[in-house]
């Protein structure tokens, strides 16, 4: 029977349930979860919104959230629904599992992007004027203070600080750094018009704070302040490129524009 249970939990999508502060508010919606969802995931744990950590959103498929997380970006997706759960809830985290998780185990269900609409995707957001190599030794805020000047507001008044200050608010939520060895800062309020990524490549590792010294990639992520419908896409690559250590040393070896586009177009082709 463990080993039944062990194989059932191995096809379940692992969920993550965030609530405000009330225990008791956080266990009715894990309860409901359980009992609409109780063949299709298995929730890890039950978090605060306040005490998000890194080691919370390791080996976690999806967020299920009672209070927004709009200001926070992970690479993780999130579904926000209300603590009772309504059906109308019920019905979208229904339809995303379906969508995003259990279609997707099959190949011929599976539609792929095609290679043209990841290219313009990648086109969108990343930029050859937002790719910076770091050769030398840089410390952090040297290298977001370089980072956040290359995005189309840097040469506002006031931009990169308030930008920056942005940063360090989103910081204070939970960590930004994944696998080890990237870091994906942005801000807990979007500040630009348009969606934008900045790619900085240490060749000489950086340390981001006490527990992260080996950091030699940086995706500072920039939302748009209207529509984001590019990086909805881009994050989940993201996470592939996380976990890809070859993908990694190849961008170090070659760390162009076109390199990156190279190896994002099939991430994302792969959604």
């Amino acid at each position: 029977m463990a080993s039944i249970e062990r194989y059932s939990n191995r096809n379940k999508v692992k969920v993550l349930v965030v609530c405000a502060t009330g225990v008791g508010s956080a266990m009715m919606l894990k309860n409901r979860l359980e009992k609409e969802f109780a063949g299709s995931i298995q929730i890890l744990d039950v978090v605060s919104y306040y005490e998000i950590t890194e080691e919370d959103l390791k080996d976690v498929d999806l967020i299920i959230s009672s209070v927004s997380l709009s200001s926070v970006m992970f690479l993780t997706p999130v579904i926000n629904v209300s603590v009772f759960l309504s059906n109308e809830d019920v019905e979208v985290v229904r339809q995303y599992l379906t969508e995003h998780f259990f279609l997707k185990k099959d190949k011929h269900i599976r539609e792929a992007m095609a290679p043209e609409k990841a290219k313009k995707i990648i086109q969108q957001v990343f930029s050859e004027q937002r790719i910076i190599v770091f050769k030398e030794t840089v410390n952090k805020a040297d290298l977001l203070q370089r980072m956040v000047s290359l995005l189309d507001e840097g040469d506002a008044p006031g931009f990169v600080d308030q930008f920056l200050e942005q940063i360090q608010l989103r910081e204070n939520y939970s960590s930004v750094v994944f696998g080890d060895v990237l870091a994906f800062p942005h801000p807990a309020t979007p500040l630009s018009l348009t969606e934008q990524i900045v790619v900085g490549i240490c060749h000489k590792p950086i340390a981001w704070n006490p527990e992260n010294q080996n950091i030699h990639f940086v995706f500072l992520l920039s939302p748009s302040r209207a529509h984001n419908t590019c990086l909805k896409y881009i994050s989940p690559s993201l996470v592939s490129f996380v976990g890809n250590p070859s993908l990694q040393k190849q961008l170090m070896q070659n760390p162009t524009y076109p390199e990156l586009e190279k190896l994002f177009i099939p991430l994302l082709e792969d959604q």
